[in-house]
């Protein structure tokens, strides 16, 4: 847990940024939910900052690697999200239309030096592919929630991202940040635009980038 001043993103754009790391690492979304310590945790550091009603937040999320192992994450989790970021945004004294949510999806099961899926408990490439379209689904429930894609992740074991990956992620939430503040445009969703079955192991995926 840490409160940060962000001098690269002073230096972009002439703003003071702080960022509040509210991390728990293995905490499935129930635990970070609405009572709990984990929450008012994360509630006590952003509140405890001088943020006024002229400061622009944004939420950015990357959670659920162990949902997509532990349950079927697309019942429960896009409302349970939603709810999170109506009860986050009300604590730090914001709208959620003042307070967007920006949520990375998930990459592939598979080992990035073998190839090969994970094996590890109920780990499957069908699971993170629950797992994103619950974070895709979210915004339905709540317009001012985003998401990008990660299909192009590859992780270093059953639940961190390859290093390249993770610079990827920061680039696609800044550029979502930067969408929400009228700076650029196109968001880096990546959608499934076609897919066709080659045969019993193979199928071609085709995304609009």
């Amino acid at each position: 847990w840490r409160n940060a001043q962000t001098p690269l993103a002073f230096a972009a754009t002439g703003l003071p940024v702080v960022s509040i790391n509210c991390a728990q690492g293995g905490s499935s979304l129930n635990n970070l939910v609405s009572p709990g310590s984990d929450f008012n945790q994360c509630v006590s550091l952003g509140t405890g900052l001088p943020i006024t009603s002229s400061d622009q937040i944004f939420f950015i999320w990357d959670q659920g690697e162990g949902d997509a192992f532990r349950s079927n994450p697309p019942d429960y989790y896009p409302t349970t999200l939603a709810t999170l970021h109506a009860n986050l945004a009300s604590a730090f004294g914001k709208t959620t239309a003042a307070a967007p949510w920006i949520s990375a999806g998930k990459g592939t099961s598979s080992s990035w030096t073998t190839g090969v899926d994970w094996t590890v408990g109920t780990t499957t490439n069908f699971g993170w592919h629950q797992m994103t379209m619950g974070l895709a689904t979210a915004p339905n429930y709540d317009p001012h929630m985003y998401w990008f894609s990660e299909y192009d992740f590859v992780r270093t074991d059953e639940y961190h991202y390859y290093f390249t990956g993770s610079l990827k992620e920061g680039v696609r939430f800044t550029r979502y940040i930067t969408n929400l503040l009228g700076e650029t445009t196109g968001s880096p969703v990546f959608p499934i635009a076609s897919a066709a079955i080659v045969d019993a192991t193979d199928t071609i995926v085709n995304v609009t980038q």
